[in-house]
């Protein structure tokens, strides 16, 4: 039964969309209680028409919206494990979303090759480039990576203009590949946490107007309740152990060596369901906390020791000790890290240090092929053959 739709009557409908907002680069799906809301936005002010059924195509609703640059249709949550979106001027963009809760791996066997990918800012364009470039989507931004791994190391956020169409990608290639019996994998950085909580220093001028064309506050577009690419990143763990391969944001330093993968994530998911967490999203929210619960909760997300924020492997030429017995203990033979731009990727401390996070946000790709032992690194970029990884000297500051 449809329940309504409409505009959103907070939305400034005299501001006319960039090109760039169109189809999932403009999408915003949330719930509220039984209700589905979904608001997409149209590059003219025309009426909208919107569809959502089931995966066998059964329709579920039906609408339209009337003349605007924003839409917005609600109707009531299927019973389904999902549903698909079809939505634009003339039902022109098709999203699928699940609402299938399945945990995060934090662990993965054993790989020939491994691709991975930091910090790549809402680069949607070179994004894509990489991945075709390596086989691992087709023309059509389709998964086509078949068995292969990828994981993608945070900071997906931020500074790009195509942060909402990059992300909606990724959600729908994490599925994809996992029907095709490979794998995309997202951890966790920093901004994904900074812009939940309502941090936007960094967040780009195109994503800000998205969010004033829908009416709401840009951090609710990823509410870890109430928006869907919200609960999906709210579900990401903060890192993962492939193989003998630790890969995490920004590092695992000796304080937090004694924790298992899976340990992390339950304390990650934990921290982003706590009151704290969303009293930073609810300023009409008044909660009591213990001082110690709330410097552990601070110290877990936002301290220089976390494995968001970790620089001390690039800031010194003498963590050496360190990185050996953080890797001993999580039984790992390398560790991999975005977070710290450097001018090209490489390798330190004798091969056990891979630092992912080139200067040039989605300028690079790192391809890990071979057993421990037999690795070989090679770094990929938009178009042409892979390249080796060099591994340098350590030396003060990175």
């Amino acid at each position: 039964m449809l329940l309504a739709a409409a505009v959103h009557p907070a939305v400034a409908q005299s501001v006319p969309p960039a090109a760039r907002m169109q189809g999932e680069g403009g999408l915003y799906v949330w719930e509220s209680g039984d209700s589905v809301h979904v608001q997409w936005i149209t590059s003219d002010s025309v009426a909208g028409t919107f569809k959502a059924s089931s995966g066998s195509g059964r329709l579920h609703h039906a609408t339209s919206t009337p003349p605007g640059f924003a839409h917005h249709a609600v109707f009531r949550k299927p019973r389904d494990s999902g549903y698909i979106l079809e939505y634009g001027a003339a039902a022109t963009y098709r999203t699928a979303i699940s609402t299938e809760k399945r945990a995060a791996a934090t662990t993965l066997p054993y790989s020939d090759s491994l691709y991975v990918i930091a910090d790549t800012h809402g680069e949607y364009d070179s994004v894509i480039q990489l991945l075709r470039n390596a086989g691992l989507v087709d023309a059509d931004a389709r998964w086509s990576g078949a068995r292969k791994h990828i994981v993608f190391l945070g900071d997906v956020v931020d500074r790009g203009p195509d942060v909402t169409r990059l992300l909606w990608t990724l959600y729908r290639l994490e599925r994809e590949a996992h029907a095709a019996g490979g794998g995309l994998h997202l951890l966790l950085g920093n901004h994904e946490i900074m812009v939940m909580l309502n941090d936007l220093r960094y967040v780009h001028a195109n994503e800000l107007q998205l969010a004033t064309l829908h009416g709401t506050p840009y951090h609710r577009l990823f509410h870890p309740r109430e928006s869907v690419l919200g609960r999906w990143l709210a579900a990401k763990p903060p890192l993962i152990k492939a193989g003998d391969l630790l890969l995490v944001h920004g590092g695992v330093s000796r304080e937090l060596a004694r924790y298992s993968p899976q340990q992390l994530a339950r304390t990650l998911a934990q921290h982003m369901r706590d009151d704290i967490f969303l009293a930073h999203l609810d300023t009409t929210l008044r909660i009591t906390v213990d001082s110690a619960h709330l410097a552990e909760w601070e110290s877990f997300l936002w301290g220089e020791r976390s494995l968001f924020w970790n620089r001390s492997y690039l800031e010194s030429d003498s963590a050496a000790a360190e990185l050996d017995h953080v890797l001993e203990q999580f039984g790992a033979g390398a560790m991999v890290i975005g977070h710290t731009a450097v001018e090209t990727i490489h390798a330190r401390y004798d091969g056990k240090l891979i630092v992912a996070h080139p200067r040039q946000p989605a300028g690079e790709m790192l391809l890990i092929v071979g057993p421990a032992g037999q690795r070989r690194l090679h770094r990929l970029v938009p178009n042409g053959p892979p390249q080796p990884v060099p591994t340098l000297r350590t030396s003060p500051g990175g």
